[in-house]
């Protein structure tokens, strides 16, 4: 773990945080997205193509889909379509992997490859969520396409199966994974001026989300990788990632979500709001364990 790199992403989220208080949370939007298009495709190739074995990356995306899919189903199916429990269950299966988990693996790893999995699985089952919200409460979510996430994840796929030299001389370009490394750092200002913003606390609800983010989720996914463990030797950083993984926050795309479906988004602000400091603990915890 890298203590000047955590260091600076508490800096940057600090001058985010600041900026929105003082400016307003405007640009906070426009910045996530030039990185969401711009930053993590190119992040997520140069990931996969530095990564040590291709196959380790989809056993582990196949974790990552059962995990979500686990949290997910039962608590919509439980939801009868009642808004506020609809967005309870998003709050608990669908979290803040990207724009938190990235710059965090960053800082804490000098990579986002810990916690690549667990992003593409959910870039993977976005489409499939957004298509049963649309189906139970109309309206259509403007929300940022997953599809620019998946082709750069199978694009370095195949470079890293079939030209492994050309997979190599990509990952060697130290000024490319410094650039996307500081682009990744700077997602921390985003997530400040997120946090700025949101002034719902502790709404009735928070309790279940967190415990079903903070103590279920990681559970789930222990006793996912346990016996997968038994069977495939997994890097000990790996193991930590999807761990990481499991404890992030519900996403600020929850937010969005619960405005365009009319769902409870003083519950998804709130839950965002309280958990995303309790997170970041229970995160650097795992990494430092």
């Amino acid at each position: 773990m890298d203590a000047s790199r955590l260091l600076a992403a508490l800096l940057v989220g600090l001058a985010g945080y600041a900026a929105a208080r003082r400016f307003g949370g405007g640009w906070v939007g426009r910045f996530t997205r030039i990185l969401f298009y711009y930053v993590i495709p190119p992040t997520i190739f140069m990931a996969v193509a530095s990564a040590p074995a291709a196959n380790i990356l989809l056993i582990l995306v196949a974790v990552s889909c059962i995990h979500m899919a686990l949290l997910l189903t039962p608590l919509l199916a439980l939801s009868s379509r009642e808004p506020s429990r609809t967005t309870m269950a998003l709050l608990s299966g669908l979290p803040n992997v990207v724009f938190l988990a990235f710059p965090l693996s960053i800082a804490l790893y000098g990579t986002v490859t810990p916690v690549l999995p667990y992003a593409i699985a959910l870039n993977m089952l976005l489409p499939v969520l957004l298509a049963v919200l649309g189906s139970w409460y109309g309206g259509d979510a403007d929300a940022p396409s997953a599809y620019p996430h998946i082709a750069a994840f199978t694009a370095a796929l195949i470079v890293k199966l079939f030209a492994p030299g050309l997979a190599s001389t990509i990952a060697s370009i130290e000024p490319l994974h410094a650039l996307l490394s500081a682009a990744n750092l700077s997602a921390f200002a985003a997530i400040g001026g997120e946090l700025a913003g949101c002034s719902h606390i502790l709404e009735p609800g928070v309790e279940r989300v967190a415990f079903l983010r903070l103590v279920a989720s990681p559970l789930l996914m222990l006793a996912l990788l346990t016996p997968l463990s038994m069977l495939v030797k997994l890097p000990h950083v790996m193991i930590a990632g999807m761990l990481i993984q499991s404890v992030m926050p519900p996403a600020v795309a929850n937010v969005i979500l619960a405005r365009v479906y009319g769902l409870d988004s003083r519950l998804a602000a709130s839950s965002i709001a309280v958990l995303t400091p309790a997170s970041l603990v229970l995160a650097v915890a795992v990494a430092m364990a």
